[in-house]
């Protein structure tokens, strides 16, 4: 006598919580070891996973664990740029330095040695001075510079032979020393006698020949010759310029 024996299936139902994924923004662990909360979640260094330095500079020195998205991170170098104008004739205080910072993190604080504020510091003599400037995140760039002075005794005047107007902050202008104390004139003209730049009371800063014509058209490179009237004098001579 056979015996049929039927199969006898189980069915076992067991619970199933299902979680969904969490899309997590960006976290950002800072240097110290301590949290960032952003809103949605705090994270620490405690959450064991691994982190990377940025490095030690005050806008980069940051952990980031790579365990959650990266965020989008650029980071612009603060940079300096000094300009320096002599001074007029021995023992004056007429110098002026420029300073312009680009880069970082915006908003510049400048700090002078010579104890001024601000992005020019004017009316400087002969001298070693320091300017120090900071942006918004406390990022700082100095710079040493030597103001010198025109090897000239105040109150004579010297026209210089050359300049080089190419607009890179350097000898863009054509200084005649010393003329900024007297009531002038001065004119320029071409190799042809044609007047093609003049002015009155030439003061190196706001009355100046800058290698342009009187409708402010770039002059070629060339020779070219003046006649400067100052203190019931008249001097004449030439002046080279070159870009």
């Amino acid at each position: 006598m056979f015996v049929k024996i039927r199969h006898i299936f189980f069915i076992i139902l067991v619970p199933v919580t299902v979680i969904a994924q969490v899309d997590l923004s960006h976290h950002v662990i800072d240097s110290w070891g301590s949290f960032y909360d952003n809103g949605s979640i705090s994270v620490s260094s405690s959450v064991g996973e691994t982190v990377v330095f940025t490095g030690n500079d005050p806008i980069t020195n940051l952990w980031f664990t790579q365990g959650f998205q990266q965020p989008d991170f650029s980071f612009s170098v603060l940079n300096l740029t000094v300009v320096a104008d002599p001074v007029s004739c021995i023992g004056n205080s007429d110098g002026k330095i420029s300073a312009m910072a680009t880069g970082g993190g915006g908003s510049y604080t400048y700090n002078w040695s010579s104890g001024h504020a601000g992005a020019v510091a004017d009316n400087l003599g002969a001298g070693t001075y320091t300017v120090t400037v900071t942006d918004v995140s406390g990022n700082s760039a100095s710079d040493v510079i030597t103001l010198i002075e025109e090897q000239v005794k105040c109150g004579l005047v010297k026209i210089y032979k050359g300049f080089t107007p190419n607009s890179d902050g350097h000898n863009d202008n054509w200084r005649i020393t010393g003329i900024e104390n007297f009531t002038s004139h001065v004119a320029v003209f071409n190799r042809w006698g044609d007047p093609v730049w003049e002015g009155s009371n030439y003061d190196n800063n706001t009355v100046v020949w800058n290698g342009e014509n009187k409708r402010g058209q770039l002059l070629p490179d060339g020779t070219y010759f003046y006649v400067v009237k100052y203190d019931n004098k008249t001097e004449k001579g030439w002046v080279e310029l070159t870009r």
